[in-house]
C-alpha cells in the first residue's frame, strides 16, 4: 500500500441510508482524543512510507476537517480530476457522498459503466459539464455546501 486517504464515516444507527450528520463528523468538532489519534495515523503513515492524505486529495488530513471560509470552497476538490466513483449498479458519480443523497439521484449520474467505457464516461459531456461548474461560482447543487458542512 501505497496511499491512505481519510475519508467521511456514514454511521446507520437509526434510518440505514447513511446520511452524513453533524453530530457524528469530525468536522470543525474534533476532540482533542481524536486529534491525538489522526496525529498518531498520520506519524505511522510516515514511519512506514505512506502517503496520508484527506479525502479527495484536497489538502492533508488535519487541515480538512477545519472549515474554509473562501468565497468557493468547493474549488478546492479535486476528486473529478483525479477518481471516478461507481456504485454497485454502474452508475458513475461525483464523489463518495452523492449515493447518500436520497433525492435527485439521477441528478449526480456522470455515466453509466453498463453502457460507456470507463474512457467514455471520464472524458464525456457530463463529467466535463460537472468540472466546468466545480470551477465558477454556480457549483451542481450537491457540491455547493461542500467545504462549508463537511470536510473535503
Amino acid at each position: 500500500m501505497r496511499e491512505v486517504y481519510l475519508q467521511r464515516l456514514v454511521f446507520f444507527e437509526e434510518d440505514a441510508i447513511g446520511l452524513a450528520r453533524p453530530d457524528q463528523a469530525l468536522y470543525e468538532r474534533m476532540t482533542r482524543e481524536e486529534g491525538a489519534h489522526l496525529e498518531a495515523a498520520a506519524e505511522l503513515a510516515r514511519s512506514r512510507g505512506i502517503a496520508f492524505a484527506a479525502s479527495g486529495g484536497a489538502s492533508e488530513p488535519g487541515t480538512s476537517l477545519k472549515r474554509h471560509d473562501e468565497g468557493s470552497p468547493w474549488t478546492l476538490c479535486r476528486r473529478p480530476w483525479t477518481v471516478m466513483y461507481f456504485t454497485a449498479n454502474g452508475r458513475a458519480l461525483p464523489c463518495c457522498i452523492a449515493p447518500f443523497s436520497q433525492r435527485g439521484y439521477e441528478n449526480y449520474t456522470l455515466g453509466d459503466a453498463t453502457q460507456q467505457s470507463l474512457r467514455e464516461i471520464w472524458n464525456g459531456a457530463a463529467y466535463r459539464s460537472f468540472r466546468d461548474a466545480l470551477l465558477s461560482d454556480k457549483p451542481a447543487a450537491s457540491c455547493a455546501n461542500c467545504g462549508l458542512r463537511w470536510s473535503l
